[in-house]
């Protein structure tokens, strides 16, 4: 998703990304505007998904290394 206002998540650890989620959350529950209620609703949503994804890479980056699986483009140093 594209918003102007987003953070480069690709950058961000995936706690960074839950605090961004716990402190939207806060804000969603404050506000009383139902319009800025679906903004923040957008946002949650965009970091919840990319929690997901990050989560998804985590876990498949651990099951290679668990199966012996080596990702060659990390052993092969070309300069």
């Amino acid at each position: 998703m594209f918003h102007p206002f987003t953070e480069n998540t690709k950058d961000m650890t995936l706690n960074e990304i839950y605090d961004k989620v716990s402190d939207l959350t806060k804000k969603y529950f404050q506000a009383h505007n139902p319009e800025v209620k679906q903004q923040i609703q957008t946002f949650l949503d965009f970091y919840k998904q990319e929690a997901r994804i990050k989560e998804e890479k985590i876990k498949l980056e651990e099951q290679d290394q668990e199966n012996g699986n080596i990702d060659l483009d990390k052993l092969i140093n070309v300069q």
